[in-house]
């Protein structure tokens, strides 16, 4: 039974999948998922970061036609550096008022201030 890997990459503007063969390295799926959201220069909004993973990588386990159980390992590159650090559930801390800058404000309450 083959064995597969899937690579996430957090690009400039964008965010992909791919998904390959572990024992080939042969590339059978790959998604990509361009950023909409407008930020300061140099980040991501940390809803993009998750939209990423949501949206690409069942994309790619479905292209490739692959069983999810014959995924034995994720590899994520940040090329920006972007850190996203969650609760355990989950949940972007940056989504609390309390780990907020003026950005994240706006993201929870959907205003500048």
């Amino acid at each position: 039974m083959a064995k597969y890997s899937i690579g996430i990459s957090y690009g400039k503007s964008s965010g992909r999948a791919v998904l390959a063969d572990v024992e080939t390295g042969m590339i059978l799926g790959s998604s990509d998922r361009k950023y909409v959201r407008k930020t300061k220069p140099g980040t991501i909004h940390p809803m993009e970061l998750l939209e990423v993973l949501s949206e690409t990588v069942p994309q790619v386990i479905k292209s490739a036609a692959v069983s999810p159980a014959n995924i034995i390992g994720i590899g994520v590159s940040l090329g920006t550096g972007t850190l996203l650090p969650v609760m355990s559930d989950g949940t972007p801390l940056c989504f609390f008022r309390e780990y907020a800058d003026d950005y994240g404000i706006e993201v929870i309450t959907g205003s500048g201030d």
